[in-house]
């Protein structure tokens, strides 16, 4: 295995020196760093993350929770996790806590985690009275999910902001009927979804009225979710004409469920989904979708839980963006002879 002394052998240059090029130290020039990182190239040197990291009297791993590793978004999430942990020389164990609160709230009070530095967690059950009234005992730090904690350092793109951009782009085309379906739905809900907020901003600067049946609550994020609320909404009196889908997934089975009664997108019913799964741009016909910025959600989560491992302590909400992707689901509503 080719060591530090190798590289400096190689580049003819000293073991400090290499030291203060892999560890991005300042006091080298940058004539000697590109020759110090030729050498690396060479050499196919990797540093010792663990030596590295038990010098600072870490593990050097995180622990990132998510919900569940087969919704493709978390999965997409993780891996842009595991690269920004690598630019900070850490490594990812990946947890899942199964939508369930129980587990996240064990998360939350450090349970499970002797073996890593820090947590990144996202939030899918937990309240602000949650983070009021549990005591941490490791660091952590949020990212994603449907509303924002001012409470917690909270890396999250807004929202409402973006499911207010779907609705209009909706509105612009035509569409007065428009339905949303996705988790935290219900009045009853004790998780506001500001993706809910932002539908419904959209339609009052409209001055289209909310109409509550076009709103269904899709509790969790998977096909079999989106295509029962989708048969629900074409059992309606009055269906929509466009579905405002709250993830991508969700908007497979939705689709699948127009497809099964004859039902054509966008001519008949167009649809928007949210997340920007890879598989949203190979459907039939490719899904307009909110896109996240996934790469700065997780460099500015890993930023943060660093700065944490360093003792910082204070909450900072942080606001990723999001852009909204326009491809072939959606178009004109049909017209009514």
């Amino acid at each position: 295995m080719t060591s530090m002394r190798d590289v400096a052998k190689h580049a003819g240059v000293s073991v400090m020196t290499v030291s203060n090029v892999v560890n991005n130290r300042p006091g080298v020039s940058q004539e000697t760093r590109l020759l110090v990182e030729e050498s690396i190239r060479q050499l196919l040197y990797r540093p010792n993350l663990s030596a590295r990291s038990l010098a600072r009297g870490r593990t050097g791993v995180l622990s990132l929770c998510i919900p569940e590793v087969e919704i493709p978004y978390f999965a997409e999430i993780s891996s842009s996790m595991m690269r920004a942990a690598e630019r900070h020389s850490c490594r990812i164990m990946i947890n899942q806590t199964g939508w369930d609160r129980d587990r996240e709230l064990e998360v939350l009070r450090g349970r499970g985690s002797d073996l890593t530095d820090g947590v990144l967690l996202y939030p899918a059950t937990l309240t602000h009275d949650d983070l009021d009234h549990v005591a941490s005992t490791v660091p952590i730090v949020l990212f994603g999910g449907s509303e924002v904690f001012a409470n917690a350092a909270h890396v999250v793109i807004d929202n409402a902001a973006a499911a207010e951009q779907a609705t209009r782009h909706l509105l612009e085309l035509g569409h007065r009927k428009i339905a949303v379906l996705g988790p935290h739905l219900d009045p009853q809900s004790r998780k506001p979804n500001r993706r809910l907020l932002g539908y419904a901003r959209a339609l009052r600067r409209s001055k289209i009225t909310y109409r509550p049946e076009l709103v269904v609550d899709a509790p969790e994020y998977h096909r079999a979710d989106g295509y029962r609320a989708m048969t629900h909404l074409l059992q309606l009196d009055e269906p929509p004409t466009a579905v405002f889908c709250l993830s991508d997934l969700q908007a497979v089975g939705a689709r699948f469920c127009l497809a099964e009664r004859g039902l054509r997108v966008p001519e008949d019913v167009s649809l928007v989904g949210f997340d920007d799964i890879e598989e949203a741009a190979y459907l039939l016909p490719p899904l307009t979708t909110v896109r996240p910025d996934r790469a700065a959600i997780a460099e500015q989560s890993l930023r943060l839980l660093v700065e944490r491992l360093d003792g910082e302590r204070r909450p900072e909400a942080v606001t990723a963006g999001h852009e909204l992707v326009v491809r072939h689901s959606t178009g004109r509503p049909p017209q009514v002879d």
